[in-house]
């Protein structure tokens, strides 16, 4: 794979490594071109929050997602669901209705944080396709620690946060399709686009460039 001047589909999907930009990408190129986006821990955390638990609770969100890949068989299940396969879901003995449409009336949809091969592979299959976000890991391990600043959470070292980032990469079980696999999502990327420390107007200017983006009015 290399880096081109290319043509965004109407659907496409993020991918990259903790630190790497990949929401702040998505975001920019969101603004610029009017296309809606929504993480897929976006479209859990709606769910979860139908439930009547609060929307970040972690432990309600991987129970959640773990018993509706299990009961649709749909190990990409949150994509699916962005992409609009599904009108409801049943979930903990609740009809779980999906009233709006994470799309635009066009089709259009930036999804980020894909994070497993099945994912990608949902995408692709409706026609779009999937850009990996790559910046080198000194610089998002430096953005972890700007993020942990500013959340309050603990910082670690270097070494764990390679070794964390070794374990999304390559997990117990490469062949299951819901594990987080992030080198499988790297395998499956369309391109991959290079993302270093721009100011603000600079990756704009960059993705203006490379995306042949013309902001709409």
């Amino acid at each position: 794979m290399r880096m081109k001047t290319i043509e965004l589909s109407s659907v496409t999907g993020f991918g990259g490594f903790d630190g790497a930009g990949k929401d702040n990408t998505a975001e920019a190129l969101a603004k610029m071109t009017g296309v809606p986006i929504v993480a897929l821990g976006e479209v859990l955390g709606d769910i979860v929050e139908k439930l009547n638990y609060e929307r970040d609770d972690r432990v309600a969100k991987s129970a959640t997602s773990q018993e509706l890949a299990r009961t649709y068989k749909d190990p990409a299940i949150m994509a699916n669901i962005a992409l609009g396969l599904y009108d409801h879901v049943e979930v903990g003995g609740e009809v779980i209705r999906f009233d709006k449409s994470y799309a635009n009336e066009d089709g259009e949809l930036y999804i980020t944080s894909i994070r497993r091969l099945a994912e990608a592979e949902a995408i692709k299959k409706r026609g779009g396709l999937i850009l990996w976000i790559h910046a080198p890991i000194e610089l998002r391990y430096e953005r972890s620690i700007l993020r942990a600043r500013g959340s309050g959470d603990a910082f670690e070292s270097f070494e764990d946060f390679v070794e964390r980032k070794e374990r999304e990469m390559y997990p117990n079980d490469p062949t299951d399709p819901t594990h987080v696999n992030t080198s499988r999502v790297f395998g499956a990327a369309d391109y991959i686009y290079n993302n270093p420390d721009h100011s603000e107007d600079e990756l704009n200017a960059h993705l203006a460039e490379t995306f042949r983006i013309t902001p709409r009015q």
